[in-house]
């Protein structure tokens, strides 16, 4: 068990072990999985239903279900008609590929860096197709930065 889940949030802490909850700086062996968003999710679980399995594995479903509709909305802003911007979304949902990520509550990380590099591209993508909007497209760029790390 991570205690960065289940015991009182130390930012330090946080940012000093690694995904399992392990000193990536001291102790024997780590493999320095730096995830500390996924951690945080995991923590606000635990904190709605304990270790109960099946809210982990519903925010898993609902992760996934978002970076569909995601992707279904870039297909559109990337100029994909209606009816290939939602076969993209339908396909992305149900490929039996992200069985994995979506199944097992580790999984999550994979969903959370595909939502985040969505978002920051659905923000950026207007300003990268026109260039009267430069000056908001650097303003963007910092925020989808972010975003992605």
């Amino acid at each position: 068990k991570n205690p960065n889940v289940y015991e009182e949030l130390n930012w330090q802490r946080l940012f000093r072990t690694d995904y399992w909850g392990l000193d990536m700086f001291q102790g024997d062996w780590t493999h320095k999985s730096f995830r500390p968003l996924t951690v945080l999710t995991f923590r606000w679980n635990h904190a709605l239903g304990r270790f109960e399995g099946s809210g982990f594995h519903i925010v898993n479903v609902l992760l996934n279900l978002a970076c569909s509709m995601l992707l279904g909305l870039l297909g559109r802003a990337l100029k994909l008609s209606p009816d290939f911007a939602l076969l993209l979304a339908a396909l992305f949902l149900a490929h039996p590929i992200h069985t994995e990520s979506v199944l097992y509550i580790v999984g999550r990380a994979d969903l959370l860096c595909l939502l985040l590099l969505l978002v920051a591209t659905l923000l950026y993508t207007p300003c990268a197709k026109e260039s009267k909007s430069q000056s908001d497209g650097l303003l963007r760029l910092p925020v989808c930065v972010l975003l992605v790390v």
